[in-house]
Parts: structure tokens; sequence; C-alpha cells
């Protein structure tokens, strides 16, 4: 994948339906069998090389509504504050279902990233704006993406 330049904005939006992680075991391991993942990014139009407003990935939820990962990282999330107080990065439990990347298990390690349980509808309820999201991948480490709607995607 290319490098992204720093200062672009990158735009993840949640998916509009749940991802069968239940019923399709490729989800669960790294594999060249990435049908649902394609899928779900043509469907949203995301690009992997992003010009300005054009959206980059696709955070992904479960049958249980509970957020997982996108496309193609591990994310982790954590509601934003007013005060200088940080809330903990939360990444999804494996349980959630949910490919248990390398980068992942590192961020654990070093006690960066916390697991717990993350839930669309409270989310959504929350606002979008008010909740930081970090993806991580071992192509390209950490970086921070912002949440948006569906209805805010460019249209091209």
């Amino acid at each position: 994948m290319p490098a992204l330049p720093p200062s672009l904005k990158l735009l993840v939006c949640l998916d509009d339906q749940p991802t069968p992680y239940k019923h399709d075991p490729f989800l669960l391991t790294k594999t060249t069998h990435r049908d649902h993942y394609d899928q779900t990014r043509e469907r949203h139009g995301a690009k992997y090389t992003p010009e300005s407003g054009d959206l980059f990935d696709v955070l992904l939820f479960n049958d249980s509504n509970q957020i997982t990962e996108t496309t193609i990282s591990n994310i982790a999330m954590r509601r934003r504050t007013i005060t200088n107080t940080h809330n903990p990065w939360i990444t999804p439990n494996l349980n959630c279902g949910l490919l248990n990347g390398v980068h992942r298990q590192r961020l654990l390690q070093q006690g960066k990233i916390v697991e717990g349980v993350i839930d669309v509808d409270e989310v959504i309820k929350e606002g979008l704006e008010n909740w930081e999201v970090m993806c991580f991948n071992e192509v390209r480490h950490s970086y921070h993406v912002e949440l948006i709607s569906t209805n805010q995607k460019k249209i091209s």
C-alpha cells in the first residue's frame, strides 16, 4: 500500500450491515480470501489511496451490534473528553469476531490498549464525533481516522 500524506484526514464510515463472522471462517484468519472485505469497501466506495474528502475505510460490526475492525486494520476507540483526562483505548474482544493482528497483540502487551466491547448503538447515541478511532496493522502501524456517518461520504 502506498504511503499517505500525514496531513490527509482519513475518513472511515460505519458499515450499514453486520459482518457475518459466525458464518465465514475466512474473516477470522489472515488470508487472501477477502471477498467480504472487498465487497464492503466497494459498496461504500472506500479507496486505498484517498484524496481529500474520499472515504478510506469502513468500520465493521457483528450480528450483536459490537464493533469489530475495519476492512484493513484492527481498531481501538475511546470517548473524547472535555478535560485533558484520557479514557483508555478499547479494542474489541476477540470473541466479538475479528482478526487478532500482530500489531494489536503488541499494543495489548505494551498496555497501550485494553480489550472490551464497543456497542454500535452506544457509539451512535453518543455521536460519532464524540469518539476517537485509532487503526493499526503491520503495514501502516498506528494511525488515527475520523469516524463519519454514511451520508457524509463524498459523492464522486
